[in-house]
């Protein structure tokens, strides 16, 4: 019977996370900000820094990229990245949707390490869904259930 090392299969697990571009997804209320967090690793786990780490932010509806100079969706390519701050064990960035942004949408947020050696590309999709209404119709909804399961009872 052969045993599984899983000290081999962790490490290949992490060198997968490491090297190849990996995408999450969260969602969030229409106007909520969302912090981008980056932890570059060596192979070894040790944390990368002094890097140049950028963020692109996209708008899936039409692949506008945000303009962080005019806070704008556009398709002009213009200040679109901006450098992530380096804190004391990650990269981060705290982004607020410019209020003209009212509608359900999702952004894609690209975080990139172009350093020829630790070379790293990865992708968080975020949705804004207007939560509030949401929660508003759910209740409704609920509200009307329970008014019809009482009308019911009274009428067997």
């Amino acid at each position: 019977m052969k045993r599984i090392n899983y000290g081999m299969i962790a490490g290949i697990v992490f060198s997968l996370l490491v090297w190849v571009g990996i995408a999450f997804a969260a969602t969030k209320n229409i106007g909520e900000s969302h912090e981008v967090i980056y932890t570059p690793l060596t192979t070894t786990g040790t944390l990368i820094t002094s890097q140049t780490i950028t963020l692109a932010i996209e708008k899936s509806s039409n692949s506008y990229t945000y303009n962080f100079a005019s806070s704008t969706f556009d398709n002009t390519s213009n200040n679109d990245t901006v450098n992530l701050i380096e804190g004391t064990n990650f990269y981060s960035y705290r982004w607020t949707p410019p209020a003209t942004e009212i509608s359900a949408e999702e952004y894609n947020f690209i975080v990139s390490n172009a350093n020829t050696t630790y070379k790293d590309k990865q992708t968080e999709t975020v949705g804004y869904l207007d939560l509030a209404s949401e929660t508003k119709l759910s209740a409704v909804c609920s509200t009307a259930d329970d008014i019809k399961a009482r009308v019911n009872a009274l009428n067997p």
